[in-house]
């Protein structure tokens, strides 16, 4: 969501100068990347089609100095101060991404095209929900996927933990630290194949569903905002709820990396791009930051991971 002054379509840009560095998302991972490069004097293009991930969270949690400041605010802040070092902020999608004589070359949504030596790849993951009536309307509000987002703010509520996997219940018990009225729900199976993790959360005063997840109930608040009321399971039981916690899938933008050559590694997440402790994937000149290659980044590691980035595609410039 590029919406600071330095705004651009590709019909605007001026292609006298050469560019050193593409970016392609324009998240905190990508402008931070951004940032650095441009304060050694680097000439820097971000490309962002304006779809985040956090469109639909009110606030973004555990930014030091920033805890509780909205995404869009954090966008904005971020996108003016590299507007400030000359960085250009391009409203747009990549296309298609080749690799020719040592220069990348995107061909964009809007016929322009843009080449540099360096290509920064932070166009980040969707989250793709459960097919689950009810969830999308609660999404980012009251159904939730990370206690270390959200859990502050749901704290102490009445909250229904969606288990799916073995995994789903260590950050279960991540919960039952932040509300002392947790119901766990998981399938036979699942019970029975988790029983050592399960009694340990009985034993904190967890309560224990069998059941499957069936919908998700809710009622208008007084400026007609959808709030969850319930959980309602496949045998007609509902369970009072005012959280709802269930895992997402998450598939990484990496369309750009993969056509590249960037290789893949699994993660307990599915396949995500390998890079190295600098950012940089196999292929000379591309590099990636933020949940595009670490499914686990919040905010703050983005944006840490933007800036390690940045510092390394400037000293491989410098040094040739």
């Amino acid at each position: 969501m590029l919406n600071c002054g330095k705004r651009l379509h590709a019909g605007e840009m001026d292609n006298a100068s050469h560019i050193d560095v593409i970016v392609v998302g324009g998240g905190l991972a990508g402008l931070s990347a951004a940032l650095v490069a441009a304060r050694m004097r680097l000439r820097v293009v971000v490309v962002d089609a304006g779809k985040p991930r956090n469109a639909v969270a009110a606030h973004s949690q555990g930014y030091l100095t920033r805890d509780g400041a909205s995404p869009a605010e954090l966008l904005r802040l971020a996108q003016e101060e590299v507007a400030a070092y000359g960085v250009e902020l391009l409203h747009d999608e990549v296309l298609v991404a080749t690799k020719t004589s040592g220069e990348f070359q995107l061909e964009l949504a809007s016929g322009g095209s843009l080449q540099a030596g360096q290509l920064v790849v932070a166009t980040g993951v969707k989250d793709e929900l459960p097919e689950l009536p009810g969830l999308a309307e609660l999404w980012g509000r009251d159904a939730l996927v990370c206690p270390f987002c959200h859990g502050w703010e749901a704290r102490d509520l009445r909250t229904v933990f969606w288990a799916t996997s073995g995994i789903d219940l260590h950050r279960a018990a991540l919960v039952s630290r932040l509300t002392g009225q947790l119901t766990v729900v998981g399938s036979q199976q699942l019970i029975a194949e988790n029983a050592a993790a399960l009694e340990q959360l009985v034993q904190r005063g967890v309560a224990l569903q069998e059941g499957e997840v069936a919908a998700l109930e809710s009622d208008g608040d007084s400026a007609g905002v959808p709030r969850l009321r319930g959980v309602r399971l496949a045998d007609g039981r509902v369970l009072p709820a005012q959280a709802f916690y269930f895992l997402s899938r998450m598939q990484p933008h990496d369309e750009i990396l993969r056509s590249l050559g960037a290789a893949m590694g699994e993660t307990p997440f599915g396949p995500f791009v390998r890079v190295d402790q600098s950012g940089q994937t196999g292929v000379p000149g591309l590099w990636a930051a933020g949940n595009v290659t670490d499914p686990g980044a919040q905010l703050v590691h983005a944006a840490a991971q933007g800036y390690r980035v940045g510092a390394s595609l400037a000293a491989t410039i410098a040094l040739g």
